[in-house]
C-alpha cells in the first residue's frame, strides 16, 4: 500500500525546494518527515511541520535502533520556525520528549554524518 500525502503539491513543492538533508545536509533518498505525526490528526502537511532528511534517518527514527539519536539530531537542527510549530501544535513537554537536547554522542554522530553525506 503506497502512503498518501494530504497535499502532494505542497509536497512535491518542499521536497524540490529542499534538495538536501535538513540533518546532514546530503542528498540520498531524501523523504519528508512530519515533526508533529499525522497520526490522529495531530500534525499536518504544513512547510513548518516537515523536515527534508535521508530515508535512512527517517526508518531509524520510525523504529531503528537509534531512533532516540535521530531525534536528538533532528532537534538540534531543527529552525525557529519548526520549533515554534512544534509547541504551538504540541507543547513544549511533547517536544522535550519527542525530541530531547542532543547528547555529546549525538552531536558526535551528527558531524560524521555531515562529514560522510555526498
Amino acid at each position: 500500500m503506497t502512503k498518501r500525502h494530504r497535499n502532494p503539491a505542497l509536497m512535491r513543492s518542499i521536497h524540490l525546494s529542499n534538495p538536501e538533508c535538513q540533518v546532514t545536509g546530503g542528498c540520498r533518498n531524501i523523504t519528508l518527515d512530519h515533526l508533529v505525526p499525522r497520526a490522529r490528526g495531530e500534525g499536518a502537511d504544513h512547510p513548518d511541520n516537515l523536515m527534508p532528511i535521508e530515508g535512512t534517518l527517517h526508518t531509524a527514527k520510525h523504529g531503528g535502533v537509534n531512533n532516540r539519536r535521530v531525534r536528538m539530531m533532528q532537534r538540534h537542527v531543527m529552525t525557529l520556525r519548526q520549533l515554534d510549530y512544534v509547541i504551538a501544535t504540541k507543547g513544549e513537554a511533547w517536544l522535550d520528549r519527542s525530541y530531547p537536547l542532543p547528547d555529546v554522542a549525538a552531536l558526535a554522530e551528527l558531524e560524521r554524518l555531515r562529514r560522510e553525506a555526498p
